[in-house]
């Protein structure tokens, strides 16, 4: 009766950089990613994935690892949680596109910055969403810094949901409230490319 899973996803035993993709195996595999890993590493991350009607799901990877997953929980037809078949809702690396083609292109976003992803109405998400399941990876980092994601109507807390070294390809799963617009921001503290897709939502 599980419509939706919690997961750990771990990629071990790497043989080149890689990433990999969760997604119900009764959808096309989306341009989306959960986890990325360089060669060598040994390197895990959360996952709430929306189910296959047979109550499967499928892991693309990229090259060649070991793969181990570990299943936390699950969600019900009865839970107030919807998954989603992942989908790409900002990609500031120029070339690659959104589900949408909204939030893209944008390069390198300086230090300091704080950038605003409209994800209600897009991805699958109606209008009417209170906290959204999203994914979130950056890439081509020029130094060390961290990530902060937060409804964009609240002051930027004091946390950090992601952070990378130099030269790093990073992605953490990240679950936040959003603002009554639809909206969450991302405070970069150094010069970063990021990319978020978002999984699944709650609504208002």
């Amino acid at each position: 009766g599980a419509t939706a899973a919690a997961l750990n996803l771990t990629l071990t035993g790497t043989s080149a950089s890689l990433f990999a993709t969760i997604y119900p195996c009764d959808t096309t595999r989306p341009d989306a990613s959960n986890i990325n890993a360089a060669a060598g590493a040994t390197i895990a991350n959360s996952a709430i994935s929306k189910l296959a009607a047979d109550g499967s799901i499928c892991v693309f990877t990229e090259q060649s690892t070991d793969l181990i997953v570990d299943v936390s929980g699950w969600f019900t037809t009865a839970s107030d949680y919807v998954a989603v078949t992942p989908a790409r809702l900002l990609e500031t690396r120029q070339g690659p596109t959104t589900i949408d083609g909204i939030s893209q292109g944008a390069g390198l976003i300086a230090a300091n910055s704080t950038t605003t992803l409209q994800v209600a109405g897009r991805g699958g998400a109606p209008a009417n969403i209170a906290t959204v399941v999203v994914n979130v990876t950056v890439t081509g980092t020029i130094s060390p810094g961290f990530i902060t994601v937060y409804p964009c109507d609240q002051p930027r807390p004091t946390a950090s949901n992601l952070n990378y070294g130099t030269g790093t390809t990073v992605a953490n799963n990240v679950i936040v409230k959003t603002s009554p617009t639809g909206t969450i921001c991302f405070y970069n503290e150094a010069a970063t490319r990021l990319i978020t897709d978002i999984n699944g939502y709650l609504p208002t």
